[in-house]
């Protein structure tokens, strides 16, 4: 399986870097029965796995999935990391780009205490991953970011709670899902918000990390969602209760000025998120 390389920001046409993974990556020998076996890579879970742990050695990868629950939840990527590492079919092991190791035991000592020595988000974290979404209570999270932080784990699991307001140094984002289940209709799928993606893929190649970051879309037919924003041509209805723009230097009250200014701040740090020189590369393809 290749990788697809879309520089979608500039008129180069899209290249492949070839065998990113190949089958001899999901090939190990079964220990009871000393036969060569091959790890079922077909699902797309599986790949975006793969893809994550080969990645690892251009530095700290997430893997991001819009769930928490069920089959394309962020707790099943777990259980297929956890799976692939058990088999030792020859990827990279996150565990063994661990930097403190004191402190990820520590953690992991800490986690086994409060939720028990079962919990998913434990058993990952002993083999050198995080799982992070929003029903892991506030304090447990700031335990877990703060491994990632100082660079002690190196790949996370992950919903969007990791998106909002915690600033990373992730080098590669593998999108594994973009869309979820409808409310009117559980068994359709509504894509994410292309401001909501924009946001995520910002948390790539964040400054003082690296210069660059690589998105890699893990499920080809969900490259039509992420492609316009990619391309920068997304459009979105305008949401009805944000205020509207304002110069600061058109605000003569002091605290208004200052709220202004922050805003304004705020809209320039999220367009150095997404900027228009190119420092974002979009994976559309693993095949």
């Amino acid at each position: 399986m290749g990788l697809e390389l879309k520089e979608v920001s500039t008129a180069l046409p899209a290249h492949t870097l070839p065998n990113f993974l190949q089958r001899t990556d999901f090939e190990y020998v079964k220990p009871t029965t000393g036969r060569a076996n091959t790890y079922d890579y077909t699902s797309t879970k599986a790949r975006a796995i793969a893809a994550a742990r080969k990645a690892l050695a251009m530095g700290p990868v997430a893997v991001f999935a819009t769930l928490k629950f069920g089959t394309q939840g962020v707790l099943a990527l777990a259980n297929e990391l956890i799976n692939q590492i058990g088999t030792g079919i020859p990827l990279p092991v996150p565990s063994a780009l661990v930097g403190d190791t004191a402190a990820v035991d520590a953690a992991v000592e800490y986690l086994e205490q409060e939720y028990g020595p079962d919990w998913i988000g434990a058993r990952a974290l002993r083999n050198g991953a995080i799982v992070h979404h929003g029903d892991i209570p506030q304090e447990t999270r700031e335990v877990l970011e703060e491994l990632l932080v100082r660079r002690d784990i190196a790949m996370v699991m992950c919903t969007s709670t990791l998106a909002e307001g915690v600033n990373l140094p992730i080098r590669t984002l593998i999108l594994y899902s973009v869309t979820r289940p409808a409310q009117s209709d559980p068994q359709s799928q509504t894509p994410m918000l292309a401001r909501d993606i924009k946001n995520l893929v910002g948390r790539a190649g964040r400054a003082g990390s690296s210069t660059r970051g690589l998105i890699i879309c893990a499920n080809p037919n969900q490259w039509p969602i992420i492609r316009p924003v990619a391309a920068g041509t997304s459009h979105e209805p305008a949401n009805r209760s944000a205020p509207p723009a304002v110069s600061p230097c058109a605000v003569r009250d002091g605290a208004a000025a200052a709220a202004v200014r922050r805003a304004t701040a705020a809209a320039a740090d999220q367009r150095r998120l997404w900027p228009s020189v190119p420092r974002l590369e979009f994976v559309s393809n693993m095949r």
